[in-house]
């Protein structure tokens, strides 16, 4: 062991203390984990699984989500259509109509029609805002078919979406 010298300074007089270092015991590294202690180790392997599962315990939990969300969304608008007098307005379920009537995955073209009566009596700030949406598509669709043919194939909107955006335009204006 080696020693270390430690002054310490008083108010007349100056004292030396010799103090033993204590010499840290250094691990073995391991390449893959790092300088760990093997209760490190497992919690480590512990949190690398929960990771690793976490994305398809998420993904699973998105898609319930979604499917549960579209399933009420489209009770909402059929029960508008069939009973207006039990139906009352969820402000929820009208945005996600709003964001997905163009899917024909997610809304029928049966759904659609009822949709599209449902817009008919929607009024202000949801009125100019899917107003503005659907103009802001149709500018989009116009500007990749002058860019030409390699741009048709990739726009976001099919020709049947684009038909849908139509008729919201024509039924609002």
């Amino acid at each position: 062991m080696s020693k270390k010298t430690k002054k310490s300074v008083s108010d007349d007089n100056t004292k030396e203390q010799t103090v033993d270092a204590v010499p840290i015991k250094k691990r073995k590294a391991d390449p893959l984990i790092g300088n760990s202690t093997n209760s490190e180790v497992a919690v480590k392997k512990k949190k690398q699984k929960k990771k690793a599962k976490k994305p398809q315990k998420t993904a699973n939990r998105d898609d319930e989500k979604s499917v549960k969300a579209r399933n009420l969304s489209i009770e909402y608008l059929r029960m508008w259509k069939r009973d207006r007098g039990s139906w009352s307005f969820q402000k929820v379920r009208q945005v996600w109509l709003l964001k997905n009537m163009y899917n024909e995955e997610k809304l029928t073209e049966e759904d659609f029609g009822i949709m599209l009566e449902y817009l008919d009596g929607l009024s202000g700030i949801a009125r100019k805002t899917t107003v503005e949406k659907a103009e802001k598509i149709m500018k989009d669709s116009d500007l990749s078919e002058k860019n030409g043919e390699e741009e048709k194939t990739t726009a976001p909107f099919t020709e049947a979406q684009l038909e849908r955006v139509r008729q919201v335009l024509q039924l609002l204006y």
